[in-house]
Parts: C-alpha cells; structure tokens; sequence
C-alpha cells in the first residue's frame, strides 16, 4: 500500500513539472511574438519594382533580378527601401548594366507561401538572376523537417528549370537574440535554423549536379557571432536587422565569388 502511494506520489510529480515545462515554453514562444509586436518597425512602401539607369553601358542587356523571400528579402526593420539588401545589391549590379529589381518578398512568408503566392509570377517576369532567402518561418513553426524539405525542393526545382538563369540561395541566418527570445526557446529556434540549412546545402548540393549557374551563400556562419557582438545590427524589434545589418548582409553576399 506504501508503495502505490509513493507511485502515485511520483506521477503527480512528473506530470506537475511536465506541465510546468508546458506553460514555459508556451510563454516563452509568446514572449517572442508578443515582443516584436511592441516592437513594430513603420512599414516600407509598397513598391516591389525599381530600375537602376546606367548611362555608360547601353551596350549591356539590361538585368532583371528577382528577389524571392519573406520579411528579410521586403526589408522589415528599416523605413526606407534603399536600405534593404535587394535594392543595395541592384545598385552594386548597375555599375555594369541597367538593373530592373522585383522584390517579391512577403512578410511572414514560408515555403510554402513562396510556393503559392511568388512562384506563380515567375514565367511572366523573366528574370536573369534570381535570389532566394527563405526559411527562417519555416523554422519558428510547428512545421515538420521532411515538409521544409519537399517545399525547398519545389522551389528550387522551378526557380533552376531555366539553367542560363543565376539563381543564388541565401541560406538562413541566425536571428536570435537574448534580447527577445527567452531560452530554451532560443536554442531550439537556432538548432531548427542549423538542421534546416543542412536540408538547404544538400539540396543545393544535389541540383548543382546538373547546373552551373546555381549558387550558395552561407550568411548564417558569416553573420552569427556578428551580430551576438555588435546589436546595433539588430532593428528595434532584436529579429529583423537594421540598415546596419542589411549592409553587412549586402557586403557578404557582394564580396562572395560566385555572386
């Protein structure tokens, strides 16, 4: 009889810290969302296509670059669109050649959504270059690895269908700061981001098999301990970067070879 009770005992002990464990970390996900929502950068206007002049190569054909993506491709964290890497970088690319820039990038986007809502637009807007920063969504939901997968492979398989097009994989950074993200939440959001790039590298790895105009950048090794080290990198919100931030992104991905 001492014995069932002290059983018993044990249960209630394990399921009071299991929901104890429970409510933290739902709390701790809430903190997350409830933070960057006291912490709303104004929204950039809504112009998602630019053209960048060159006066001295009316030789060269002119350059569509296709930006694909969610918050960190539309520039969220900083009020002005001359501030978001896609712009910088289409100015860096009209030093050689007129550059028309379309950012389809949608805030709070996931695979999927990349999938169902910019995709569809890809055959009309016939781009030369093509970049693609996506995943960091994917990583904070309750969505499973395998299905991350089958939807980065969807993606990727039609954004290279055109092998003379430059496609550059931007795989996903690491965003999570002390300052919005409460731990264990922290932790398991970065090792989600490290377990999704793997699926990024070995997919990228797989189709540059059959094409050479298919590159990756790895921001995520490049900016990590950056931006532990200097949050003035961050936005007001500690997730979406600064104008700050969005220039080193821009540097990197400039100064890469392949870009």
């Amino acid at each position: 009889m001492r014995q069932k009770r002290k059983r018993s005992r044990n249960w209630w002990v394990i399921i009071l810290i299991l929901l104890i464990t429970a409510i933290y970390l739902n709390r701790s996900y809430a903190y997350f969302y409830d933070f960057l929502d006291s912490h709303k950068i104004m929204p950039l206007p809504s112009n998602s296509l630019i053209n960048f002049k060159n006066q001295n190569s009316k030789t060269q054909p002119k350059l569509t670059y296709l930006a694909l993506g969610d918050s960190l491709t539309y520039g969220e964290g900083v009020d002005q669109i001359d501030q978001t890497y896609p712009f910088l970088l289409s100015k860096f690319l009209s030093k050689k050649s007129e550059v028309e820039l379309i950012n389809l990038g949608i805030p709070g986007a996931r695979t999927d959504e990349v999938i169902k809502l910019e995709l569809p637009k890809l055959n009309d807007l016939k781009p030369n270059l093509i970049t693609l920063l996506i995943g960091i969504n994917d990583a904070q939901s309750t969505g499973t690895e395998t299905t991350f997968k089958k939807n980065f492979q969807t993606v990727l398989d039609q954004i290279t269908a055109d092998p003379r097009k430059k496609v550059i994989v931007i795989n996903i950074p690491a965003l999570t700061s002390n300052k919005n993200m409460l731990p264990p939440y922290k932790y398991l959001v970065d090792l989600r981001i490290s377990r999704f790039n793997s699926i990024i590298v070995n997919l990228v790895k797989e189709k540059q098999k059959d094409n050479n105009n298919l590159f990756l950048i790895n921001l995520y090794e490049q900016t990590k301990q950056k931006f532990i080290d200097n949050p003035s990198l961050y936005s007001a919100d500690y997730f979406h970067p600064s104008a700050k931030g969005y220039k080193l992104w821009s540097e990197i991905i400039i100064n890469d070879p392949n870009f």
